[in-house]
């Protein structure tokens, strides 16, 4: 177990992230399919073309 984490984020933090992300892979033309996660993580499932390189998406 990770020493010292934190129960984060917090549900109206999880909200913020979920629009905030939402809104970054619209600006890419691409979209955010589901947002979900536990106290420490998030989790994204994100819709790109399969030819697009993941690692280029900063």
């Amino acid at each position: 177990m990770t020493k010292y984490r934190r129960k984060t984020p917090a549900p109206n933090l999880a909200a913020y992230l979920e629009t905030a992300f939402a809104q970054i892979l619209a600006a890419w033309h691409r979209q955010l399919l589901e947002f979900g996660g536990e106290p420490g993580h998030v989790h994204l499932l994100v819709s790109i073309h399969p030819a697009l390189d993941i690692s280029v998406l900063h």
